[in-house]
C-alpha cells in the first residue's frame, strides 16, 4: 500500500466549522468529488455519489463501518459507481460533541473505496493503517497546531515512515531475540554498552529539549521548584530522624549534602536523568545497628557502603535487571503502595492546601491558562505559605550543626570480623537499592509517559555504584531511585490532557514530556545553596510543613497506580470499568484473584518494614525481591499474568 501516494493526493479541510457528523461527513464527500480526477465522478454524477455515501455511512450499517476515539473519528464505505480509493481529512476549527464517548472530537478521517476492490485495498485496510498513523496523541496535536495542507501532509509522511521504520525494526529484534536469547542472557557488559549506544548520541538534545517549544521554560521552571521541596523537605526529615538515630554521627547537613553531590552527579551523567534520587528511612536501620553495637561508625557505615556499590557494578555488569522484567510492574505496584502508607503512616495532619491547589485544573476558576500555571507551582507555593503561616503557631524544626570535614573514613580501625558483618549487611541492602532503582527507572519509562530517548537501566545501575562509592568513602549517606518523587518529577514535565473515559470518569493522560536534565541539575544546584540556610531560614520550615508534603506524595501517588485501579474495579459496576488492556484480556474472577494476592503480599511488607525489630527490617529487602513470580503462576495461568503484569 503505497501510503505516500494516498497522503499527497488526499483532501484536507482545515478549521472546518461544523456542529454535527452529517454536516462533516457531507462537506468532504463534496469537496472529494469535486477534487477528483475520476471521470466518472464529474458535475452530474457528483451528488449521485454524496447521496450514496451518506446513504452507505448512516442509513445502511452493513456497508459502513465508523470507529471512533477521543478527538478523533474515523469513518469509511465502499461505493459502486467508483473506479479508486479515496482518502479526505478534515480539521474542525474547535472540539465538537458528537456524542457519548465522543466529545471533543476535532479531526474527522473518512476513506472511500469501490466495493469490487480486494479485500487487501478496501476502505477497512486503509481505514486501519490511517487510523494507526493518527492514534498518538502528540502527533495529533501537532495536526492541530498545522498551519496549512503543505505542513499537515508533511506531518503525516513523516509519522508514516516513522512507523515504518520502528515495525521493520521490531521484526529485526523479535528476530535476534528469538535466535540469540540465551547469548545474550550470557553477554558481559552487553546492557552497559547498549545503554551508552543508545543514550549517548541523545546527550545535547537533553539540555536543548529544556529550553526549546511552547511552554517549556515554565515547565522546567516550575519543575525545578517542585523538584527542589520535593528533595529538600523529606532530606530534613530524615536528616532529625538520622541525628537522633546515630547520636548526632549523620544529620541534615550531611543529607543535604550527600543529596546535592548525588543529584548533580546522577543528572549530568546517568543515562535517564528523570528519575530522582533520594536517601529513604530504611536506611535509618543501618545507621542504628552500628551505634547499638558501638562499631566505628564512619568505617563500618562506609565499608557497608562499598559492599553494597560492589554489588551494584556486579548487577549492572551481567545485565542483571532483565530478572525483574516479567514481574516489575507487579513489583513496582507493591512498592509504590508500601511508600505510600509508609509516608501515610505516621503523620496525618492537615495537607488540604497542597492538595487542593493541585487540583485547581479541575475547578472551573480562572482562566485554564491561568489554573495549569498555579498546578504546576502547587507544591512549592503551599510550602511556603504554610512554612509562612506555621513558623508562628508551630514548634521549629531543630536542625543540627554539624561540622563536616573531608576526610575518608579511618578503614584500617575495622578488623576482618567486622568486614565479614559488613559485606553481610551489604547484600540486602543492595538488593534493595537495586529494586529501588529499577523499579523507579521502569515507573518512569513507562509507555503511558511517552518518553521517546530509550532506557538505560544498566548504566544506572553503574552510575548509581559510583555516587554511591563517593558518598561511602566520606561517610555520607546513601541515594538510590526514589518513588514517588521520579514519576512525580516527569508528571511535572509533561503537557497533560483529560480525557472522558466510559462511565464519564475524567482521567488526565501525558501528551508529551521534555526529557531534559536541565530541572534536576537546577534543582539540587538549590539544594547545594540551601547549605548555606541551615540553621536559618530552614528552621522556619514547621513539622506539619514536612508531614503535610510526604502525604500529599503519597496521595499524588494513588491515582497512577494500577493495583489501586483494581482494588476499585471490585467496588465498580461492570458497565463502568475503563477500557484498560487488561481488563480485555483477563476473565474478572482471575483479575480480582490476582489483586487479592497482591494485597496479601503487600500487608506482609508492611508488617516486615513497620516492625520495631531491627533484624526483622533486614529482611524486608529479600520479601521485596522474592515477589517475582514463583508460586502464583499455579493459581493464574501465565499468559493472564502477562497482561497484568506490563508496564502500563
Amino acid at each position: 500500500m503505497d501510503i505516500k501516494m494516498f497522503i499527497k493526493e488526499a483532501t484536507l479541510l482545515l478549521d472546518m466549522e461544523a456542529s454535527s457528523i452529517e454536516e462533516i461527513v457531507h462537506d468532504l464527500l463534496d469537496a472529494v468529488f469535486k477534487e477528483s480526477g475520476d471521470q466518472t465522478n464529474h458535475s452530474s454524477s457528483t451528488p449521485t455519489n454524496i447521496g450514496a455515501g451518506m446513504q452507505r455511512l448512516f442509513l445502511t450499517p452493513n456497508h459502513s463501518r465508523r470507529g471512533s476515539t477521543w478527538e478523533i473519528s474515523c469513518s469509511s464505505c465502499s461505493l459502486k459507481h467508483i473506479q479508486k480509493r479515496y482518502l479526505a481529512l478534515a480539521r474542525l476549527a474547535y472540539p465538537v460533541n458528537l456524542g457519548r464517548s465522543n466529545e471533543g472530537t476535532q479531526i474527522i478521517l473518512l476513506v472511500i473505496s469501490p466495493q469490487k476492490e480486494k479485500k487487501t485495498k478496501s476502505d477497512i485496510e486503509l481505514g486501519r493503517t490511517f487510523a494507526t498513523i493518527l492514534s498518538d496523541l502528540e502527533f495529533r496535536r501537532q495536526l492541530i497546531f498545522a498551519q496549512n495542507e503543505e505542513e499537515v501532509k508533511a506531518l503525516l509522511c513523516a509519522r508514516a515512515h516513522e512507523l515504518e521504520e520502528k515495525q521493520a525494526q521490531q521484526r529485526i529484534d523479535d528476530i535476534i531475540d528469538d535466535c540469540f536469547e540465551s547469548k545474550k542472557r550470557c553477554q558481559f557488559m552487553s546492557g552497559l554498552i547498549a545503554d551508552l549506544k543508545r543514550r549517548v548520541p541523545l546527550y545535547p538534545s537533553d539540555f536543548v529539549d529544556g529550553i526549546r517549544g511552547a511552554h517549556t521554560i515554565r515547565k522546567v521552571t516550575s519543575s525545578v521548584f517542585f523538584l527542589y521541596f520535593a528533595c529538600l523537605l523529606p532530606s530534613i526529615a530524615f536528616g532529625v530522624l538520622n541525628y537522633n538515630n546515630t547520636r548526632g554521627k549523620i544529620g541534615v547537613f550531611r543529607i543535604l549534602l550527600s543529596q546535592t553531590i548525588g543529584g548533580l552527579f546522577f543528572g549530568l551523567t546517568a543515562g535517564q536523568p528523570l528519575t530522582v534520587l533520594l536517601t529513604t528511612a530504611p536506611l535509618a536501620l543501618y545507621v542504628k545497628l552500628t551505634v547499638i553495637y558501638d562499631l566505628e561508625f564512619y568505617a563500618f557505615f562506609g565499608c557497608v557502603g562499598l559492599f553494597n556499590a560492589s554489588f551494584l557494578f556486579i548487577y549492572a555488569a551481567f545485565d542483571a535487571s532483565r530478572i525483574i522484567s516479567f514481574s516489575v510492574n507487579r513489583i513496582g505496584n507493591l512498592r509504590y503502595r508500601y511508600n505510600s502508607i509508609n509516608m501515610y503512616r505516621p503523620i496525618i495532619r492537615d495537607y488540604n492546601t497542597v492538595c487542593k491547589i493541585s487540583a485547581s485544573t479541575f475547578r472551573p476558576f480562572l482562566t485554564e491558562t491561568k489554573r495549569e500555571l498555579i498546578h504546576d507551582f502547587a507544591l512549592p507555593s503551599a510550602v511556603l505559605v504554610m512554612s509562612f503561616v506555621g513558623s508562628f503557631l508551630f514548634k521549629k524544626v531543630e536542625l543540627d550543626t554539624d561540622t563536616f570535614k573531608w576526610k575518608i573514613a579511618d578503614f584500617h580501625k575495622l578488623n576482618w570480623t567486622h568486614i565479614l558483618v559488613a559485606m553481610g549487611l551489604s547484600f540486602p541492602l543492595s538488593l534493595l537499592f537495586f529494586l529501588e532503582q529499577n523499579i523507579a527507572s521502569v515507573i518512569v519509562n513507562s509507555p503511558s509517559n511517552k518518553l521517546k530517548k530509550g532506557t538505560s537501566y544498566h548504566w544506572d545501575l553503574f552510575v548509581l555504584g559510583v555516587i554511591n562509592v563517593l558518598l561511602s568513602l566520606f561517610g555520607l549517606p546513601w541515594v538510590h531511585g526514589a518513588l514517588p518523587q521520579s514519576p512525580l518529577h516527569v508528571r511535572s514535565l509533561a503537557d497533560m490532557e483529560e480525557r472522558i473515559t466510559v462511565g464519564n470518569n475524567v482521567q488526565q493522560i501525558v501528551v508529551r514530556v521534555r526529557e531534559t536534565r536541565i530541572a534536576t541539575i537546577l534543582a539540587h544546584i538549590g539544594i547545594g545553596l540551601s547549605l548555606l540556610m541551615i540553621p536559618i531560614p530552614l528552621t522556619y520550615i514547621p513539622r506539619p510543613v514536612l508531614a503535610g508534603l510526604f502525604v500529599y506524595m503519597a496521595l499524588a501517588s494513588v491515582s497512577d497506580n494500577q493495583l489501586m485501579e483494581r482494588v476499585k474495579l471490585i467496588f465498580i459496576e461492570q458497565s463502568a470499568y475503563p477500557p484498560s488492556h487488561y481488563i480485555r484480556r483477563v476473565p474478572q474472577r482471575r483479575m480480582h484473584l490476582f489483586t487479592c494476592l497482591q494485597l496479601i503480599q503487600l500487608a506482609v511488607l508492611c508488617g516486615c518494614g513497620f516492625t520495631n525489630t531491627p533484624f526483622v527490617k533486614m529482611v524486608f529487602p529479600i520479601l521485596l525481591f522474592l515477589q517475582i513470580h514463583r508460586l502464583i503462576p499455579y493459581v493464574i495461568e501465565r499468559k493472564y499474568l502477562e497482561a497484568m503484569d506490563r508496564p502500563m
